[in-house]
């Protein structure tokens, strides 16, 4: 096997450690005092359904853009031979 598999196999468990760890230090920051420092000045430009839905397109749109490009080298590179 590849040295990538060898990677994941062994720190699979760190990769999923490291994810809970910043989910529950954002929750942490999120419900203390400085949860509620705001940035910027004035009124927030867009609400908070804009912003959800900004960062869902770029989210969609990220994921148009690199597969729609290893989609169809997947197909070229693995054909049956």
């Amino acid at each position: 096997m590849g040295l990538t598999f060898n990677v994941l196999k062994i720190f699979s468990w760190f990769f999923l450690a490291e994810q809970n760890v910043w989910a529950v230090f954002i929750l942490v920051i999120m419900f203390s005092k400085y949860g509620e420092i705001r940035m910027g000045h004035g009124p927030p430009e867009f609400r908070d359904i804009t912003w959800f839905a900004m960062i869902l397109s770029c989210s969609v749109g990220t994921g148009v853009f690199i597969y729609g490009l290893q989609e169809p080298l997947e197909y070229y590179t693995h054909s049956n031979k």
